[in-house]
């Protein structure tokens, strides 16, 4: 199963109700280092716009997924000493 496939199927569940970051996140779980209850939990906060804050979960998903997998943690840490105080 393609992750957008496994996304699809999360959205769609009548079960249990999955939000929209919790869909983009447990398809790429084994990816990020998480078990899929990780995954879940980590989603769990940013459903209904982050409680009608009006943000996006489905693109805060992305973006964690992207942190999680795109940056070597090397680069992370050079970032971090070079932007901290």
């Amino acid at each position: 199963m393609t992750h957008l496939e496994k996304a699809r199927e999360l959205r769609a569940c009548t079960d249990i109700h999955f939000n929209c970051c919790q869909s983009v996140l447990v398809p790429f779980a084994q990816e990020m280092g998480l078990t899929e209850e990780q995954a879940y939990a980590l989603g769990d906060n940013f459903g209904a716009g982050m409680r009608c804050g009006s943000t996006c979960g489905a693109l805060s998903g992305a973006l964690m997924v992207l942190g999680m997998t795109h940056y070597p943690p090397e680069e992370v840490d050079s970032f971090r000493r070079s932007t901290s105080r």
